[in-house]
């Protein structure tokens, strides 16, 4: 059954075509000094409308999109923030009968649910910042942070080589054109004034934008830029802009209401860096790691899922590159001899070489145990090998730990793992595990090297070191062939100081522990490891026959998250296995 949509008497929607699917369905009776454009793009019958406007032209849109494309047929609509010139005509669409999902960052969602929508959200921080038409066509989302509102984004479409750019670009047109004309500059540059907060916030927009392959920029307000996209771009990256902020501090020194403007100002400037500085401390404690400073494992999670998508099509020279470091075997060894506190320092002190040896623009992160990264942007991959190897030869050198200590490392650039992606949002973690198998590589070829490569003539790579404690020797050996054939490596300790001596000396990804098994059981055993910062990271899996409701409460308060009756089904352990084990410890 079709639907039936609703048109007020009197409105003309008119589309235009902008080529490669894409077409401009405003309203020629508001393209006046702050006009607005929608855009529609329809993709293999499935449409994308793009900041629709506000209610004073929603009936024109309408009949603009429907000229093109059936309303059922639209999917998405896009808002790349939350103001009413481009969201207040989501409810009207809603009331005229279209169904469809809500394409925005959450920080506008925040806001945007308050027009009191029924349609749901496609948050695009939780999706790798991009979308996957039918068709395979992706949409590729930017943030474009505080320009000019926190949870700002702009659109780019690869394929078509075209920037939707939200208010970027954007300008004031007294008399308006679908295309950017000769006065377009400066026309988009006092409007940037008005409206941008800083030079220091839209250069770094500008650059990502630069690197770029674009045939169009399609701004929400003014016109259309297909015609010398650098200058555009170039002119924005080095406009002084927020000068409305400044107003009163430049007006007649001579005019008391100007002064006594410009001095309120003022204070309020320093009152919000005060709070703005205050706010910052708080947010970097949270995403900092508490023994070496660097950031944290869940903070490394969500950026490099958001820079892996972000920077998954930008192309160049230069590339962009994750480091994986791993402290060498012997610290489990170490905390045995002299304790946790020398594991911290030696901690500390890599975390300290780190900093101090890679460029500021380098973010460097305590993902977990001894392991650390560092993802190194717009570098020449052969740039980058060689500070990972300054890396290595000054920690190899360091006469200021207890022992000597060597570190590994993986090393990826985007590039490699490019043709690998069919969705964006897995970039992030497709690179870390990539980066993490080539650090297992490094430690299996002896440790103290930096390996670029996954592919080692004559090496098999075992996916993790698993230690297997049981005295039930026929068990713990059926246990090692089938873990041994899905490619782990498998060691057997037959009691729980066996199984203490080999983790002090070998280090393991993984344990796989008989609760009742002489000397120290699998409690004890547990209890130790988790005393014990070298240790108490290591995934912890329990086997027994005895399983009980106290025994299950205690294992559980140990952190023990899978625990496991005998007889046990091998697939259901070997699924266990692949999820502690993958990408995550090494």
């Amino acid at each position: 059954m079709t639907k039936e949509y609703i048109f007020m008497d009197g409105y003309m929607g008119e589309a235009i075509a902008l080529g490669k699917g894409y077409y401009w369905v405003g309203s020629s009776r508001l393209t006046g000094d702050l006009g607005c454009n929608p855009y529609l793009l329809v993709d293999n019958g499935q449409g994308v409308v793009f900041d629709p406007g506000s209610v004073l032209d929603v009936q024109d849109v309408l009949e603009s999109i429907a000229s093109v494309l059936p309303l059922e047929k639209i999917r998405y609509v896009v808002l790349h923030h939350q103001d009413p010139d481009l969201a207040a005509a989501v409810p009207a669409m809603e009331a005229a009968g279209m169904e469809f999902e809500i394409v925005t960052h959450w920080r506008s969602w925040s806001l945007i649910r308050f027009y009191g929508l029924r349609s749901s959200p496609y948050l695009v921080d939780e999706h790798g910042y991009s979308l996957r038409l039918e068709s395979g066509r992706t949409l590729q989302f930017i943030p474009t942070p505080y320009l000019h509102f926190p949870g700002a984004i702009a659109s780019y479409d690869k394929d078509a080589k075209y920037l939707l750019s939200s208010d970027l670009f954007g300008s004031f047109s007294e008399n308006w054109s679908l295309y950017a004309g000769e006065s377009y500059i400066e026309e988009m540059k006092r409007f940037h004034e008005h409206y941008m907060p800083s030079n220091a916030i839209l250069r770094p927009t500008m650059e990502l934008f630069s690197c770029l392959e674009l045939d169009a920029i399609l701004p929400q307000h003014g016109s259309i830029i297909n015609k010398n996209i650098p200058d555009y771009i170039e002119a924005l990256k080095n406009l002084e802009c927020g000068m409305a902020l400044n107003f009163g501090l430049k007006g007649d020194s001579t005019n008391l209401d100007y002064q006594a403007l410009g001095k309120e100002v003022q204070r309020l400037r320093e009152l919000n860096e005060q709070l703005l500085k205050t706010a910052d401390q708080v947010s970097e404690a949270q995403i900092r790691d508490a023994t070496t400073g660097l950031y944290d494992e869940s903070f490394y999670r969500e950026f490099i899922d958001e820079q892996a998508s972000l920077r998954l099509y930008s192309e160049g020279i230069e590339d962009d590159v994750l480091a994986v470091f791993g402290i060498d075997e012997g610290m489990a060894k170490i905390e045995y001899q002299y304790g946790p506190k020398e594991v911290e320092a030696i901690l500390k002190g890599v975390a300290r070489m780190l900093l101090d040896s890679r460029p500021p623009h380098q973010p460097a992160f305590r993902l977990h145990g001894t392991t650390f990264a560092l993802w190194m942007p717009q570098i020449a991959f052969h740039k980058a090998v060689e500070l990972c190897e300054q890396i290595r030869n000054k920690i190899e050198s360091a006469k200021s730990f207890i022992e000597k200590i060597t570190i590994s490392a993986g090393i990826v650039a985007i590039a490699e793992i490019r043709s690998m992606i069919s969705d964006p949002s897995e970039a992030g973690s497709i690179l870390t595990d990539t980066g993490i198998r080539r650090l297992r590589l490094a430690r299996k070829r002896g440790g103290n090297l930096v390996c670029t490569s996954s592919e080692v003539s004559g090496l098999r790579e075992a996916r993790a070191k698993i230690l297997v404690v049981d005295d039930n020797m026929i068990h713990a050996r059926v246990l090692k062939t089938f873990l041994e054939n899905s490619e782990y490596s498998v060691f057997i300790a037959k009691d729980g100081a066996e199984a203490l001596t080999l983790i002090a000396r070998e280090g393991f990804d993984l344990i796989i522990a008989e609760l009742m098994v002489p000397k120290v059981d699998g409690f004890v055993l547990r209890d130790t490891l988790a005393a014990k910062s070298g240790t108490k990271d290591i995934p912890f899996v329990l086997l027994s026959h005895r399983k009980n409701e106290d025994s299950i409460k205690r294992a559980y308060g140990q952190g023990v998250k899978y625990y496991l009756q005998k007889p046990y089904l091998m697939a259901e352990l070997l699924g266990i296995v692949a999820n502690l084990t993958k990408g995550g410890t090494v």
